[in-house]
């Protein structure tokens, strides 16, 4: 049995606030010094202009989005495989601190990997806490480092599987050496938090991994993706690059969902690496043996760089009453990918999502582990039988990744079971809710298709041209006029003429068509805030999709603390305030995100808190 695991663990520092409310709500939450601190205090008071100082977040590995700041903090890890020590790579620290961040703190505590610090440049190490911090100036630009050792061979879970590792002539390390979390003090407005990956020597590093040694790097781009292979002459790829490249291509176009990085990075692991594969925001590797055949990792790993919840530059969660859905859907197109890009024998597809194991398993439970096995086993069951479903009761025109794509544009910060049954039942009806609940909730399995309604409700081997589009602007601001431009083409990039594009929400509902450019143009005032959907259909076409977020005018905002409370939580009783709310809230401001246009303060966490407990 293949073990595969997901990075997509997100570290999060939380203000003093909600550590508070952690004990006082009940919350059965465990917070470690590696993810929690409390407030970052200003040296000095703050500067007579009425500005705040406030604290930011970030799990370095993926970065987070630039919110505010063009000119935000950006750190980069230089590694050096230190081939005198066979057990320990050296990692060089720097971070570039604006001229609006008066305090970085770095966890190196958040590590997994044992790990020393030899020498530090402008930061103060506390080898208790495992805190390095730097301070800066207001107004000045700082430039801090640090070089720290850790570590390079770790295992997977509790097994005796190595998941990095360090020979006498190469190394490939990631999560347990690269993953530090990070806090800053600043003020308005917020920073953008931007990593960056290299090696000393020979290597190729990107995203939170790093192979340090002699290598190949394999590049091709196609849907606005460009894919790169790291290839070390220490292994013996199973699959061909030229291969592998040709099915991640074809993945990228078929995979619908969204979540497109612009850049994804894969490497080829080499003994003694464990078999299987991790992903992590937009890099993954997969062991060398790794084929392109039913239940491949490549297809697998893949996957998880088109999950929205797992990129680190994406502000998605995913619940823990559906974080069965990270692995089962990446399994279920390990296979899926591979019987229709691949040509695989249909029987083998079939009895590869009619497992039996872990079939009595009920997907969701109390935790949010999603390496869970059950997750990947009954989860690619019920979420084939699904897709089977869907196409039935739409005659082909909704598949599963329509909802993942749903999913993965959601307008708001976490993912739950009820907002992926709410799109199922969208596309099909109650009954099919009822039927996806019994799979999920219970040990209950689905009954397994016959050969001829797997080909004939995915018509294996089709091949349907596709669509892309692009959204200019993507946002508004209600009641003010915008013109809006939408371009179809095809993944090779060619305009598509006569193309019907439709826009839809709030108060919005328009329909024309593309010239011979691609090209339409809508003016719209949207009335109010919320989401136009935007849909692109063109018979013999794959239909493409996009959304247009309307936001509130600025100086449109509530003043009134119980106010802004409710409209932040779209709630009309200070009563209806759920745990679930206050957390989201915290999150969103940590993230720097606006609920509903409104630009969230450390008030507005204390009097949503205050009320929660107060009801």
């Amino acid at each position: 049995m293949t073990n595969k695991t997901l990075w997509c663990r997100r570290a999060i520092i939380i203000t003093c606030l909600f550590i508070a409310f952690l004990s006082v709500g009940g919350m059965a939450t465990a917070v470690d010094a590696a993810t929690a601190s409390g407030p970052l205090e200003p040296d000095t008071a703050p500067p007579s202009n009425n500005s705040t100082l406030k604290e930011g977040s970030s799990n370095a590995t993926s970065g987070s989005p630039a919110v505010s700041a063009s000119n935000g903090i950006q750190v980069t890890y230089q590694v050096n495989r230190t081939p005198t020590d066979p057990q320990t790579v050296q990692v060089a620290y720097t971070a570039e601190i604006p001229e609006n961040v008066v305090e970085l703190e770095t966890y190196l505590s958040s590590l997994e990997a044992p790990y020393s610090v030899v020498s530090t440049d402008g930061m103060s190490y506390d080898p208790t806490a495992g805190v390095v911090t730097a301070q800066s100036t207001r107004g000045t630009k700082t430039t801090v480092r640090m070089i720290y050792e850790v570590e390079s061979n770790t295992t997977y879970l509790s097994s005796s599987e190595l998941e990095t590792v360090e020979t006498a002539e190469w190394a490939l390390i990631g999560r347990p050496q690269l993953s530090v979390s990070h806090g800053w003090s600043y003020y308005d407005p917020m920073p953008s938090f931007t990593t960056h990956y290299e090696t000393e020597g020979d290597g190729y590093a990107a995203n939170g991994f790093a192979f340090l040694g002699p290598a190949e790097t394999y590049t091709r781009s196609a849907n606005g993706q460009t894919i790169t292979l790291v290839v070390p002459q220490a292994a013996d790829s199973r699959t061909e690059p030229v291969a592998a490249l040709d099915g991640l291509i074809e993945a990228s176009d078929r995979l619908a969902v969204a979540d497109r990085d612009s850049t994804v990075t894969g490497f080829v692991a080499p003994d003694p690496i464990r078999r299987g594969g991790v992903a992590g925001g937009s890099a993954f590797w997969v062991h060398e043996d790794s084929d392109l055949d039913i239940g491949s990792p490549w297809y697998h790993e893949y996957t998880h760089t088109r999950q929205a919840w797992v990129d680190g530059d994406s502000q998605l969660i995913i619940g823990d009453d559906v974080e069965w859905l990270t692995e089962g859907s990446a399994d279920y197109y390990g296979g899926y990918l591979a019987w229709q890009i691949g040509g695989a024998d249909t029987e083998a597809f079939r009895q590869y999502i009619t497992t039996d194991q872990f079939e009595t398993a009920v997907l969701q439970d109390l935790d949010d582990e999603s390496f869970e096995q059950k997750n990947y086993f009954k989860g690619r069951r019920v979420l084939a039988a699904l897709d089977i479903r869907l196409r039935q009761h739409t005659d082909g025109e909704v598949t599963l990744i329509d909802v993942l794509y749903q999913l993965n544009t959601l307008s708001k910060d976490e993912i739950r079971y009820n907002d992926f049954r709410e799109e199922i039942v969208k596309e099909t009806n109650e009954s099919t809710g009822n039927w996806l609940d019994t799979y999920v909730q219970t040990t209950a399995a689905p009954t397994d298709p016959s050969l001829s309604s797997i080909e004939a409700t995915h018509n294996a081997g089709a091949s349907t041209p596709s669509l892309t589009i692009s959204v200019e602007p993507n946002t508004l601001t209600a009641t003010q006029t915008e013109t809006v431009t939408v371009t179809a083409t095809t993944t090779a990039g060619d305009p598509v003429d006569s193309a019907d594009v439709r826009l839809v929400g709030v108060d919005i509902d328009e329909l024309h068509q593309t010239n011979e450019d691609g090209i339409v143009a809508f003016n719209l005032t949207p009335s109010t805030t919320g989401t136009i959907n935007v849909s692109v259909t063109k018979p013999g076409y794959s239909n493409a999709t996009s959304s247009i977020t309307v936001t509130q005018p600025p100086g449109d905002e509530p003043t009134d603390p119980t106010e802004r409370a409710l409209a932040i939580t779209n709630k009309s009783d200070p009563a209806d305030l759920s745990q679930n709310d206050v957390t989201i809230v915290i999150t969103q401001f940590e993230r720097g995100s606006q609920p509903n246009g409104i630009r969230l303060t450390q008030n507005d966490i204390t009097t949503i808190i205050t009320l929660f407990e107060r009801y």
